[in-house]
């Protein structure tokens, strides 16, 4: 798994959910001219822990009965500018962030599907990278 961006931030891993894992319904972003903030909420209710800062304009990305994630990209050098989510059915999320760093493709294994996250924060995303299932 590659993470995209830099070493800033305090690390953090939410994990892979064990054996009985909730769908993931929906992903929490805040960002402007930088992704500023991460959170996965699940169809049980539950959520991760949000990673980032409280800047930036605040969207979620809204996943339907039938979706699933199954590709990242964005833009990423020092912290993650920007990121843009593709469901299985080909549904693209807006693109939440900004323009700088480098461009990067991040596609889900054969028959895998995104849970969470990894990576580094502190006031925003430092870094970033998939846990897919």
């Amino acid at each position: 798994m590659t993470l995209h961006g830099g070493n800033g931030g305090e690390p953090f891993d939410d994990g892979t959910g064990g054996s009985v894992r909730p769908r993931l319904s929906a992903i929490i972003v805040r960002y402007g001219w930088r992704l500023d903030f991460i959170q996965c909420q699940y169809d049980d209710g539950t959520f991760t822990q949000g990673h980032g800062g409280e800047g930036g304009q605040e969207q979620v990305f809204q996943l339907l009965p039938d979706e699933h994630i199954v590709s990242i990209s964005g833009r990423s050098a020092d912290e993650v500018d920007g990121i843009q989510f593709t469901t299985n059915t080909g549904r693209q999320s807006p693109y939440f962030g900004g323009s700088g760093g480098n461009a990067f493709v991040d596609p889900a294994p054969q028959g895998m599907r995104l849970y969470s996250f990894r990576g580094r924060s502190a006031a925003r995303v430092d870094a970033l990278a998939p846990h897919w299932v």
